[in-house]
């Protein structure tokens, strides 16, 4: 783009309504990025004018503040022509805009800075080689500017992971990388490996080792410059042979303490090597709870059986199995041991789960050790009605493993249609969900709200929204949320939700 003149622009009245709860840009292919606490809304501008200097097209990117207030704007010229849907990310730290023009393989880079400077345009990257990293298999996790991946090669012997740390080369490129260094695990034995945490001097991750003197599931720390193993601790004690499923950390930077809980199984309740899950109709479900010290030692570890709730149908009870995936895990003040927990629920031994609920449970901490907070498990019907299809090929709220081979991953992987997009514990001690149902076969996404009404818990619909309308929620505190979308050409509407 040879034309890069920028300029800043208030439509002083165009954006007097910036009081109400909705804002309208006169924008197309636009799209919405939360982005250095404010919201950034971009997209692109055709100007009619008998001028031929000014008949062009821009792309206008406005930063608003999460009240939909204007901050401040900018304009980009660009050629007049037909585009794709805009999208954007924040790779290391910046506003990435991608531009690509109709039936091109290359697209234009707008890079920019939380102050709404342009970095860097770079121009003409071909889309088979965009962001470099995407070429990496399996996991990636990033800190600042390096780059950390896990790749396995298959052979007759087995598979081999590998874990390499990359260095972002420089900003002013399509981002590419360089290696740094690789460290190799050992190649008997190793199911699964996942990249949990990194920070300047460690990178941590969980393993699970199927078979041999070392099966069981692991904690691993790396240092984080030279590659080298640093401690490998096991969550299983001596001789022990119960499943530790990953679930979710928290790392304490004073002490180094890295803190870790997700859902045990019994030898019984599941064994790979025996190709055998046996969960169903449990009458509790085993939470474990473990801290790992700078050192690497495993300086505490305890258990938490939460009774199942289940409900009865026709005097029937279903043949039910339950997943604990815990989505935060929060220490606080007090040192007590905050788990929001999703539930999810399978039929018959089925290795799919459908979300059925959310539950905070809480591990009260009493001279070092900790006991659960009174609570149980059970469903939320409103929930299940939500998800109620007749399609068995509906991935909303789904979790679903390929085998028991690889069983442990659904703890941790990305759910393709996410149901829950927030949950909250209100004043009144209410549970709220906001929910979000895609109907593939309609092109329909459908946004709704479980809350009290008149202190009964109520399936409240919020929109319907057209996928070719681009549709995003954004939550911007714990009493609000964005709702943007593509009403018609040059109009993207924003519009603020209180829930």
């Amino acid at each position: 783009m040879k034309n890069k003149i920028l300029y800043l622009f208030i439509f002083l009245g165009y954006f007097n309504s910036l009081s109400s709860q909705t804002l309208e840009l006169p924008i197309s292919n636009a799209s919405t990025q939360l982005f250095s606490n404010s919201i950034f809304c971009f997209g692109i501008k055709n100007n009619v004018s008998t001028s031929p200097m000014n008949n062009g097209s821009k792309l206008c990117i406005y930063k608003l503040n999460m009240k939909l207030q204007l901050m401040d704007s900018l304009l980009i010229n660009v050629q007049k022509d037909d585009y794709l849907q805009l999208y954007s990310d924040t790779l290391h730290n910046y506003l990435n805009i991608y531009l690509q023009k109709k039936n091109k393989n290359t697209l234009a880079i707008f890079r920019i800075n939380s102050k709404l400077k342009i970095e860097v345009v770079i121009d003409n990257v071909d889309i088979a080689h965009l962001n470099t990293i995407s070429d990496f298999e399996t996991e990636v996790l990033r800190y600042q500017n390096q780059v950390y991946t896990i790749k396995y090669v298959s052979d007759t012997a087995g598979k081999q992971f590998y874990v390499n740390k990359y260095n972002l080369k420089n900003m002013y490129n399509n981002f590419e990388y360089e290696k740094i260094w690789q460290f190799p695990f050992e190649r008997k034995n190793i199911n699964t490996a996942h990249l949990i945490f990194a920070n300047k001097l460690n990178l941590f991750l969980y393993v699970n080792v199927l078979g041999g003197t070392k099966s069981g599931q692991w904690i691993l720390k790396l240092n984080a410059v030279t590659g080298k193993l640093s401690k490998a601790t096991k969550l299983n004690d001596k001789n022990e042979t119960n499943f530790y499923q990953f679930g979710n950390y928290s790392f304490d930077t004073l002490s180094q303490t890295f803190h870790l809980a997700g859902q045990k199984f019994t030898e019984t309740q599941f064994n790979q090597t025996k190709n055998s899950l046996s969960i169903t109709n449990q009458a509790f479900a085993c939470v474990y709870y473990s801290q790992i010290d700078s050192t690497g030692e495993q300086i505490l570890k305890q258990d938490f059986k939460i009774p199942i709730i289940e409900q009865k149908i026709a005097n029937k009870k279903p043949s039910s199995n339950y997943v604990f995936r815990i989505n935060k895990l929060e220490i606080d003040k007090e040192g007590f041991v905050n788990l929001e927990t999703d539930i999810f629920k399978s039929i018959n031994s089925n290795l799919c789960f459908n979300y059925c609920n959310t539950i905070n449970y809480k591990l009260i901490n009493t001279d070092g050790q900790f006991a659960l907070e009174k609570n149980t498990m059970q469903i939320n019907l409103l929930i299940e009605t939500y998800l109620t299809t007749q399609d068995n090929l509906d991935m909303n709220g789904k979790l679903c493993a390929d085998s028991l081979n690889c069983f442990e991953t659904i703890y941790y992987k990305n759910i393709i249609f996410p149901k829950k997009l927030n949950f909250k514990i209100d004043e009144l001690n209410n549970s709220v969900y906001l929910l979000q149902k895609t109907d593939v076969k309609k092109g329909i996404i459908n946004y709704s709200l479980i809350s009290p009404v008149n202190k009964i818990s109520k399936l409240q619909k919020i929109e319907d929204i057209l996928k070719t309308e681009n549709p995003l929620l954004i939550g911007v505190s714990n009493n609000q949320f964005i709702i943007s979308k593509q009403m018609a050409i040059a109009s993207y509407q924003l519009k603020i939700y209180n829930w």
